[in-house]
């Protein structure tokens, strides 16, 4: 499937915006090989191009192309508290010239690998994966180009600043920070150490899967994520 441009609502008429918005009590849902795009950002009239929330549970999001918007997407929508959404897996997604929120976790357990992240320079991205209001998330395997705050976390409220877990990552070229602590809303950044953003928590996940080298990510990403990639 591709989606374009989705508007917010009232420009045409949407949910909110998303071009897939998964939310209200639901569960064991599976988003894969889609093409979904923007032609902006929130000035422009478009929000993200997937939102999970309002307890929404057991999502898989894989092998997708995100491309040419300012916000990825995100789950759970507010700092205020927990909606429930929790348990939710990206893997083998492209992120090409995405600003932010790819992803933005908050509250719940969370796990993303494989992925591959693309930017037309490393001064470009606002935020890759952002750990917000208590996540946890377990981050490995994945393949960031030319991107700034790969891994962070920003203060939210009263809630706890988010964590990662993190393993075997690729940093291309090595890993750049543009936000810091008292710089916006940041909270934290990943501390960095021999080329790789070290864990801040520890992340279990309840199944059993394959994780690709990292430097392999491109490749197979690239020839799989997508439209018509089946």
């Amino acid at each position: 499937m591709q989606v374009k441009n989705v508007k917010k609502s009232g420009s045409p008429i949407s949910n909110g915006g998303d071009s897939i918005a998964i939310q209200v009590d639901v569960e064991n849902v599976w988003v894969d090989h889609n093409l979904l795009e923007a032609s902006g950002g929130e000035k422009d009239g478009y929000d993200s191009l997937i939102d999970i929330k309002k307890n929404s549970k057991n999502i898989t999001v894989s092998y997708n192309h995100f491309r040419n918007s300012s916000r990825g997407g995100l789950v759970q929508s507010s700092d205020k508290g927990d909606d429930g959404s929790t348990d939710i897996t990206f893997h083998h997604n492209w992120y090409e010239n995405i600003e932010q929120r790819t992803q933005l976790f908050r509250f719940g357990r969370f796990h993303s690998y494989n992925n591959y992240w693309s930017t037309p320079s490393q001064d470009y991205m606002i935020k890759a994966i952002g750990a917000r209001a208590g996540a946890r998330v377990l981050v490995e395997g994945n393949y960031f180009y030319n991107v700034n705050n790969p891994i962070i976390n920003t203060d939210a409220l009263d809630a706890p600043l988010g964590c990662w877990d993190t393993n075997e990552n690729r940093f291309d070229p090595s890993v750049f920070y543009s936000r810091y602590v008292g710089d916006g809303k940041t909270g934290a950044i990943g501390e960095v150490k021999d080329g790789q953003v070290i864990s801040s928590c520890s992340v279990d996940v309840p199944y059993n899967y394959n994780l690709d080298a990292p430097g392999e990510v491109p490749a197979i990403v690239y020839a799989n994520a997508g439209l018509n990639k089946i």
